[in-house]
């Protein structure tokens, strides 16, 4: 069974991919999982989207953290822009989301991931 979770992927505002290093960010008091990546790019081949971290805890403060980390930074020099995507989780399935997600996306940079029994969560790129 999958565990429906409403992603967070467009501002309100203009209905664009939220950017990383938007300054709003860090006004977020939400808590849950997010992922940090780059956009599918278009052309003659359509690719999936690229996941630079995955990680959970109070969304505005870690996205903070995140915006100083020079292996995030690395990777925010490639086009296009890093973007972000989060989605509200409870203490009871915080632990297993983020790590369905580690073990779905392989994150190009590694962080803790807890040691928790994946369970399957809705993804943020699903059509």
């Amino acid at each position: 069974m999958t565990i429906p979770l409403n992603w967070y992927t467009r501002t309100v505002r203009d209905n664009a991919l939220v950017d990383l290093f938007d300054p709003g960010l860090s006004e977020l008091t939400d808590v849950g999982i997010y992922l940090i990546y780059r956009p599918a790019m278009g052309g003659l081949v359509s690719l999936a989207p690229v996941v630079i971290r995955v990680g959970q805890g109070q969304i505005g403060e870690r996205l903070a953290a995140h915006q100083k980390e020079a292996a995030i930074i690395a990777h925010s020099l490639l086009a296009p822009r890093l973007k972000v995507a989060w989605a509200v989780v409870g203490p009871e399935l915080i632990d297993s989301a983020e790590r369905f997600l580690a073990d779905r996306y392989r994150p190009l940079v590694a962080g803790a991931v807890p040691h928790a029994e994946p369970v399957a969560v809705t993804l943020p790129f699903a059509a």
